[in-house]
């Protein structure tokens, strides 16, 4: 066990690195998102992440 904070964060962040370069990762489970919107709404796009973006997003008269 290691007591020292910046030995022990160093030693999770080498865990880390090899987890994802080592690990395979097998996706059991792909969500789905809805949206609706108006007519007079643009650019609203899905993402990667599935996060709701409003950056680009216009309303048009």
């Amino acid at each position: 066990m290691e007591k020292e904070d910046s030995k022990r964060i160093q030693l999770y962040r080498e865990m880390d690195r090899i987890i994802i370069e080592e690990a395979p990762i097998v996706p059991l489970f792909y969500d789905q998102a809805i949206r609706f919107a108006h007519a007079n709404i643009e650019n609203i796009r899905p993402n990667a992440m599935n996060l709701l973006d409003l950056r680009k997003v216009k309303i048009v008269k």
